[in-house]
């Protein structure tokens, strides 16, 4: 971490990053690392030895201030309380050295510390299915127990976010954010691909209003005649296609995935389409509605008036 500071400052200034969690930063009681306009937080592993570790970098003109961090061979993680417009929440960067198995209870006693509303990222070294692992361990499964039993949300993107130098061994994703009280509308993930890590970073937009999201691409709508695309393939598939090479196989493919995309395009009336009206309406403004709901509901059984 200390021979990648000029590049982690290029990082946060091209990025305009307000909050950087690290995981494996690599320091120690006595490591002294400052960045111009931003505080800096780090919790090292308890047997205080250059290994494992979290920090986190926070802008200093976010209000904020530090909580106790955890500090276990297990899990190590730095945590802060910030005052956001309208609400705070807790931020922590976790690591969580691969060789420790952890169980479902564990977890649950960590979630428990940043509070109701937060969200806790950096190398888990949990792997699931369910937030775009490759494949699913011990220590995925227990931990999808704790979240599942206490409601938590998980943020990722599904794409591989560690890329081993081994050769022997796969990309597969072991960095991701699990959150709580943090409506899911508003946040926005993507990876990032500044740095040299072999980890790639991923950067969380958390915005007080919802997000509009791009809606995924589709081939057909409902407007597709099925008839239609039936007998567009009928006619137009050569089934005399040579397959003996890898080459062969590599084209055969091509030409099928070609056909069906001309299909459903001839298939499919050209018609033009508005996108869905997404409220983004300010949180505080939700919360009167909300509470304004409430009220009626109150009036419309009681005939108390109940205030606002």
């Amino acid at each position: 971490m200390l021979n990648h500071k000029q590049e982690v400052i290029t990082f946060l200034n091209i990025n305009k990053i307000d909050i950087l969690l690290i995981s494996e930063s690599h320091f120690t009681n006595l490591t002294v690392f400052k960045i111009p306009q931003y505080n800096v937080y780090n919790t090292p592993h308890p047997d205080a030895t250059a290994h494992g570790d979290t920090t986190l970098i926070i802008r200093k003109t976010i209000s904020h201030y530090e909580l106790p961090s955890y500090q276990t061979n297990k899990i190590q993680a730095t945590v802060v309380e910030v005052k956001a417009i309208f609400w705070r929440f807790t931020v922590a960067a976790i690591y969580s050295p691969p060789r420790h198995n952890i169980s479902t209870d564990e977890y649950k006693v960590f979630l428990q510390t940043p509070g109701n509303r937060f969200i806790v990222g950096g190398d888990w070294n949990a792997k699931h299915t369910q937030w775009g692992s490759r494949l699913t361990t011990t220590k995925g499964r227990n931990l999808w127990r704790a979240m599942s039993d206490r409601n938590y949300d998980y943020i990722s993107n599904g794409a591989p976010t560690y890329w081993p130098t081994d050769p022997r061994k796969l990309p597969d994703l072991l960095d991701f954010f699990v959150s709580h009280g943090l409506p899911r509308n508003n946040c926005q993930i993507h990876s990032n691909y500044d740095l040299s890590s072999d980890h790639t970073p991923v950067i969380v937009s958390l915005s007080t209003a919802a997000i509009d999201k791009p809606l995924p691409p589709k081939l057909t709508t409902r407007n597709t005649d099925w008839n239609t695309f039936r007998h567009y393939l009928e006619e137009n598939t050569n089934l005399n296609i040579r397959l003996k090479s890898p080459t062969d196989l590599d084209q055969a493919a091509h030409y099928f995935t070609t056909l069906v995309q001309k299909a459903a395009w001839s298939s499919t009336l050209a018609k033009e389409q508005q996108p869905p009206f997404i409220p983004n309406t300010p949180l505080h403004i939700r919360q009167l509605v909300a509470a304004k709901r409430r009220a009626r509901r109150v009036w419309q059984r009681s005939r108390h008036a109940v205030p606002v």
